[in-house]
């Protein structure tokens, strides 16, 4: 049962912990399937919003979750399949949000001992706020516009040059994905993206190379590349 109500629309974490009732212990033996030590998928009770969603582990180094340990699919390949190296964290949390009102079912996958155990919730999203339903897009001018949806970032990979202004336009077309921010790790710079509006970044390149950019669980990713004048 969720310890708080839950709006259609709003950003959120949602967290989990596995618990051993045999022992009346948390669960520290998960396991890694396909790249996680859990996964999660909402589906909406008339079947049209569907949301996979990854978790990030609580307490997990942060150094491990830096871009360049990730496989281009988005996944930490670090551990062996069915494995882990030290005892795992029990609870997970993953972030998401509700596209609509109504009720919902989760299913949670985590892998204990070589088997895989799903467990289903049901939760009862309610209406959102009338603030949040009316958000507009606002017109980026002349910025670079750059669309986040489940396909991840498009263009994912943006030309500049250096010492010239930087102006990205992030717009977030549904809730079906991770996108809820976006993070320039170099710039120091997180800007939340509520859908359905337009976020604008800016910055001013100093130097030539790349300025890697990414969802708040680093599973979408895009770039800029600068190059010299």
């Amino acid at each position: 049962k969720p310890s708080a109500e839950i709006k259609a629309g709003q950003e959120l974490t949602l967290d989990f912990q596995a618990f051993d009732a045999k022992i009346n212990k948390p669960a520290t033996d998960l396991q890694n399937y396909l790249g996680e030590l859990a996964h999660f998928v909402l589906i909406s009770e008339d079947l049209k919003d569907f949301v996979h969603a990854h978790p990030m582990s609580k307490g997990e180094n942060k150094e491990s979750d830096k871009m360049d340990e990730h496989n281009s699919d988005g996944h930490k390949h670090s551990t062996t399949e069915g494995e882990t190296a030290k005892p795992s964290a029990s609870e997970v949390s993953a972030h998401t949000s509700f596209p609509r009102s109504g009720l919902y079912k989760i299913w949670a996958q985590f892998q204990r001992g070589g088997k895989v155990i799903t467990v289903p919730f049901v939760v009862n999203i309610k209406e959102a706020d009338k603030n949040m339903s009316e958000n507009k897009t606002m017109d980026p001018g002349d910025a670079i516009k750059v669309t986040v949806s489940g396909k991840g970032y498009e263009p994912a990979s943006i030309n500049v040059k250096k010492g010239q202004p930087v102006k990205l336009a992030f717009t977030r077309t549904d809730a079906n994905n991770c996108g809820g921010e976006v993070v320039f790790a170099k710039q120091n710079i997180t800007r939340k993206l509520p859908v359905g509006e337009t976020v604008t970044v800016e910055f001013t390149p100093t130097e030539a190379g790349e300025i890697g950019f990414a969802c708040g669980m680093n599973m979408m990713r895009g770039k800029v590349v600068v190059s010299e004048n």
